[in-house]
């Protein structure tokens, strides 16, 4: 008689229970999982396959207290397929969260956790975060995109307007004032008013979000020039004024300018450290002088066992109101422009302050996905970011998060 044989007659129905399941067995010479990948109906042989990797996905996620996340769990076996197999699942700490036995997790505790999935002795996990509700809506309104239109939303997710129609409208920043909004249509930056009124076509072409110098006259921007992409300002309104080039010098790729509050200086990011392989913050003065690098993200935690050098990217600057600190998306790795798992972090913004693997100051907030845009309430107390499709919140402090809204990236704070 066959393992399987011996196995149905134990079971009520016979061997036509194993035809419908996905059962599990344990090789006891060596101890490692074995998956039945056919049963035993009196015309074959049974086949199995070793577990080799169980992984959960995503590997990290935010939920709020009541509210729940579902978890997939994907089980490879020694031969690369995926296995259609059963999972157990559970939390290593049941007063924040609780997981059901097809992955749901649902957060009742403020706390992070971890969610286990097994398959046998082999496991896979994620980390969970469960958070507060959103911020009161006191704490003003945030403009975002949603499908191409721009909308705006109280900081609690209540009274969603939308402001454009699209259909390519993107990377949403308020004037100093709150009374206007600069934003990217079709690849072209606009300026319009804040109740979405009288949008004004201010640069052909350029890349992502513009930032305003803060008495609201002038706009940095990337524009292309030379081959390569440049830091531009130009006018906020059209006083027939060319733009002007502050990096005419510096070949390579630049992005997401960040005015500082004083005026004084334009933080910025670029490749110039090594074209496509470092992306770094720097800082510029509105005349286009006295550059500075202020992260050096190349070799950032050393060199690996293997000889590897590791990086660590930046992009994304936001000033904080009274602008002692610079918050950024930073990734580490070899991502090159993707950065797909990344974090919201913090460091000082000072000119005598230089971010580097050494130098310690890099405070890291929370865990997103991609290119996050944080951005700063009035009060200096709370940045806003996207992940995943959804707008969330976190103090700069670290003591708290929550989400505002689904369906929703790019946020811009009002001021």
């Amino acid at each position: 008689m066959t393992v399987m044989q011996r196995l149905s007659t134990q079971q009520p129905g016979g061997a036509s229970t194993w035809k419908r399941a996905v059962g599990t067995a344990r090789l006891a010479a060596c101890g490692v999982p074995l998956v039945l990948l056919a049963c035993f109906d009196g015309t074959g042989p049974v086949t199995s396959e070793p577990v080799v990797t169980v992984s959960v996905s995503p590997q990290s996620a935010i939920v709020l207290r009541g509210e729940t996340v579902t978890l997939q769990a994907t089980v490879l076996g020694a031969a690369g397929s995926v296995l259609n197999v059963p999972v157990d699942w559970f939390s290593h700490d049941t007063d924040v969260a609780a997981v059901s036995t097809d992955g749901v997790v649902t957060g009742i505790e403020e706390g992070s956790v971890v969610i286990t999935a097994t398959v046998g002795s082999i496991h896979g996990d994620a980390v969970i975060a469960v958070v507060p509700p959103a911020p009161a809506p006191s704490s003003g309104k945030i403009a975002f995109v949603r499908q191409g239109r721009i909308y705006v939303v109280n900081s609690d997710g209540t009274d969603i307007v939308q402001l454009s129609a699209g259909p390519d409208d993107e990377e949403p920043t308020w004037s100093p004032d709150g009374r206007r909004i600069a934003f990217r249509r079709a690849g072209n930056l606009y300026v319009m008013d804040a109740d979405g009124s009288n949008a004004v076509q201010r640069t052909a072409g350029g890349y992502g979000r513009a930032a305003w110098s803060p008495d609201g006259k002038r706009l940095a921007f990337i524009g292309q020039a030379a081959g390569a992409l440049h830091l531009f300002v130009t006018s906020a309104v059209d006083d027939g004024a060319a733009p002007v080039d502050l990096t005419p010098d510096m070949p390579g790729w630049k992005g997401d300018p960040a005015w500082s509050p004083d005026g004084s200086r334009i933080a910025f990011v670029a490749d110039w450290a090594a074209y496509d392989f470092v992306y770094d913050i720097y800082l510029i003065r509105p005349d286009g002088s006295d550059m500075l690098q202020k992260t050096i993200g190349w070799a950032f935690n050393g060199v690996a066992q293997n000889g590897e050098i590791t990086v660590r990217y930046f992009f994304q600057p936001a000033w904080s109101p009274d602008g002692r600190q610079l918050a950024v998306v930073t990734c580490e790795g070899w991502a090159f422009t993707i950065c797909e798992n990344s974090a919201v972090g913090l460091f000082e913004a000072s000119e005598s302050f230089v971010l580097t693997g050494t130098s310690g100051g890099l405070t890291l907030l929370t865990n997103t996905k991609g290119y996050a845009h944080p951005t700063w309430s009035a009060d200096g107390e709370t940045i806003a970011y996207s992940s995943e499709g959804a707008i969330y919140w976190t103090r700069a402090n670290g003591g708290g998060q929550g989400r505002i809204i689904e369906n929703g990236d790019s946020p811009a704070w009002s001021p």
